[in-house]
């Protein structure tokens, strides 16, 4: 730090604000960068050496802390420091002035940047105002739900949001984080993780415990393109120890969880916890308030004030009339699902969903085969309610060995007097709505079609499922028919979208009858054309933004994520060639790109990695080579080095 000296004489003149602002941050940065504003005060007073003048009284404050505050301005906007809610944070930008600036330069440019933004700004209110004010504001959060979205049930079901850290463990915990400043969070972290720069995690920890406050908007998003829901912050930090990594939460009051996929310009953090406030429009679009297209003249960084956050609890978010009907349209249009964004989101080729979906319109059956982790059960999914346009409109049922004709079409099922009545199977089911509501689109989902005796379960239906047998005039009379009724058919408003396990050994050839009645399409693992896997992967192991790291370490996080996903890809293609050539496998059997699709939010890249390895793809090389010695060594050969 740069030696600091009383003042002489009744002026607080430029260089000793600059030395002021100097010791500010390099307090912040030796406190793991933020700290609340009364320990700030404190250090500083310590700091400093403080002249009778700085610390005479002006409105019962200290003379050089009411002229902190004030410059805070110029610091605040170029970005080198922050305060929120009565904490006070120093950015990465800050920590990089400090390692190439001398008090002075930093000074002056920061004074200049405000001037700048103040004759810009003539007019204006001014928006950093100390901390007072910025107690009433409500501000907005962006949650991660887990791989997948697997935490978004579970924190509908309890009415909380719940946040885990490396480390934080079942005898080995990070503790109450509100007993914690924000420097003992990563004293614990570094301690509990051996990550010696914790950066992010400290930084989620200090926010969800400190920043967040009742009254503020959170939303939950899955990965980094979908919005699962969002409600209101309804309680204070709790710590309770679980026996899973969630001990820190907050109750939450949903208003709305509902999967929304975003348009394609508007990408999300995958930060686990990130104040958004200041984009405003952004987060019009992520709660479906208003459209893409009606936010192009819009200021995406203008900060959300309180009466402004209050619009999303009202029953009317905004005036009657202040959409137009073209705005309501693009609204609309941003809930279609493209076969672009499908494809992206698959790592399939545009052109084969093409052909699946042109498939469905023609053939009104369709069947995704393939090997193990290939997505199909996802992809069917997401092609029938692009088809139908709603995902309401789409009802799924698994097949098993189990699984008859009395289950799918109509069996008798005992009731609660002692009798057997005839019910209705899902088939006839969903038909019947199909038919009864001509002007929209059903789609039955079979996943694993062909784990059941396949001609057994649909029996005289299967003659129905070709598109040119969708009319009354092929109608057939169902086994167990009821008095007076019609004979049965499928409209040609349902279609079936069925997925297939081409490695499963117990199942039977599917015969030839369904083969002809279906089209098929085979799912390459994404290892064979991997560029869109990709990136999907290291933009998800890399889980933290340029805001939230400095230049350095977000280039060392980047190349680590690289070297991962490379030896990913080459190690799977590698055992996927293998697979094929052996001749007590083949191509059916080779592993698809799903074993790596639930990217953990937390924790190292490369130990994730390995687990995925050890714990998922040896034991299904094991299955695959059982009684066969050989062909294992040969499997496990290119993931060795995984394994030690």
């Amino acid at each position: 730090m740069e030696k600091t000296s009383p003042v002489d004489g009744n002026a607080i003149g430029s260089a000793r604000r600059a030395e002021y602002f100097r010791a500010l941050m390099e307090v912040l940065h030796e406190a793991g960068g933020a700290m609340r504003k009364e320990a700030v005060k404190e250090r500083l007073n310590d700091r400093l050496h403080l002249s009778p003048y700085e610390r005479s009284i002006i409105r019962n404050t200290e003379r050089w802390w009411i002229d902190l505050q004030f410059q805070f301005t110029a610091f605040s906007k170029v970005k080198w420091l922050t305060r929120v809610r009565g904490t006070w944070s120093i950015t990465p930008e800050g920590v990089e002035v400090l390692r190439t600036k001398t008090s002075q330069q930093a000074f002056d440019d920061a004074q200049a940047a405000y001037r700048a933004w103040f004759q810009a700004n003539r007019g204006q209110a001014e928006d950093d105002a100390d901390d007072g004010p910025d107690e009433a504001v409500r501000l907005i959060w962006l949650i991660g739900s887990g791989p997948e979205g697997i935490w978004a049930k579970q924190f509908e079901r309890e009415q909380r949001i719940f946040v885990g850290f490396p480390g934080d463990e079942e005898g080995k915990r990070l503790g109450n984080l509100e007993l914690l400043s924000k420097d003992q969070i990563r004293e614990r972290m570094v301690e509990l993780t051996g990550d010696q720069n914790p950066m992010n995690y400290v930084h989620c920890a200090w926010q969800f415990a400190h920043e967040m406050q009742e009254g503020d908007l959170v939303i939950v998003r899955k990965g980094n393109a979908r919005i699962l829901g969002f409600g209101e912050i309804a309680g204070p930090y709790a710590y309770v120890e679980r026996d899973q990594r969630m001990q820190h939460s907050r109750a939450v009051r949903w208003h709305q969880m509902a999967e929304v996929k975003l348009p394609p310009d508007y990408l999300m953090a995958t930060k686990t916890l990130t104040e958004i406030s200041r984009y405003a429009g952004f987060a019009d679009v992520m709660l479906g308030r208003r459209t893409a297209a009606a936010l192009s003249s819009l200021d995406k960084s203008a900060r959300m004030g309180a009466d402004e956050i209050e619009r999303y609890f009202s029953e009317h978010p905004f005036a009657a009339g202040s959409r137009s009907d073209a705005d309501a349209s693009a609204e609309r249009s941003v809930q279609v699902v493209t076969l672009k964004d499908i494809a992206e989101d698959a790592f399939v080729d545009e052109e084969l969903l093409m052909q699946i979906d042109k498939a469905i319109d023609r053939k009104r059956a369709v069947v995704l085969q393939g090997p193990p982790g290939t997505g199909k059960t996802w992809l069917a999914r997401r092609l029938a309610q692009r088809w139908t346009g709603d995902p309401a409109l789409v009802t799924a049922v698994q097949f098993h060995p189990a699984y008859q004709y009395e289950d799918f079409v109509r069996g008798l099922r005992p009731t609660k007097t002692g009798g057997f009545e005839v019910q209705d199977g899902v088939l006839v089911k969903v038909a019947e709505l199909a038919r009864n509501n001509k002007g929209k689109k059903y789609v039955l989902l079979i996943d694993e079609i062909n784990r059941a005796n396949v001609a057994k379960v649909l029996g005289e239906t299967l003659s129905l499922v070709e598109a040119d047998k969708r009319y009354p005039q092929y109608a057939v009379e169902l086994g167990l028919a009821r008095d007076g009724e019609s004979r049965f058919w499928l409209p040609d408003n349902l279609a079936i979208v069925a997925t297939m396990n081409t490695a499963d050994r117990s199942i039977a050839m599917v015969d030839y009858a369904l083969r002809r009645r279906f089209a098929f399409f085979t799912l390459p693992p994404a290892f064979t054309k991997p560029e869109l896997f990709r990136r999907w992967l290291q933009r998800e192991l890399l889980g933290s933004d340029e805001a939230e790291a400095s230049s350095g370490e977000l280039r060392a996080q980047k190349q680590q994520v690289e070297d991962v996903v490379d030896r990913i890809v080459r190690a799977m293609s590698e055992v996927n060639k293998r697979i094929a050539a052996s001749r007590l496998l083949g191509e059916g059997f080779v592993l698809g790109h799903s074993f790596f699709c639930a990217v953990q939010a937390t924790g190292s890249p490369v130990d994730w990695m390995r687990g995925i390895f050890r714990e998922e793809i040896v034991p299904m090389l094991r299955e695959y080579a059982a009684d066969q010695p050989q062909l294992l060594v040969q499997l496990l050969e290119p993931i060795a080095e995984f394994l030690a």
